[in-house]
């Protein structure tokens, strides 16, 4: 989306010759609701602006040897930048278990 909505953007200012130096100031405009949440960026930079970021705790594998188990156990909120934790004693790792 962000690509998509970049090069309309470029095209629609009439850009001459479209490559990256041209699009990411377009790509720095972008503004929409995607998946995983409000998506723009910083002006400056190429990161995301005011995005949450969930804090993984990596439990191991499932039952079945398939899949990577993980569990959120907090949160950085990217619109105030408060941490809020969800578990109140996450297992340290080489702890053996102990909280």
């Amino acid at each position: 989306m962000v690509i998509a909505n970049g090069l309309k953007a470029a095209k629609d200012k009439g850009e001459p010759h479209i490559d990256g130096k041209v699009l990411m100031p377009y790509f720095r405009r972008v503004q929409f609701s995607g998946v995983s949440g409000d998506i723009a960026f910083q002006t400056d930079t190429n990161d995301r602006a005011m995005m949450d970021i969930g804090i993984m705790k990596l439990e191991g594998m499932s039952s079945d040897g398939t899949e990577t188990v993980y569990t959120e156990i907090g949160r950085i909120h990217g619109n105030s930048g408060r941490f809020e934790r969800y578990e109140t004693s996450p297992t340290r790792p080489g702890s053996g278990g102990v909280r």
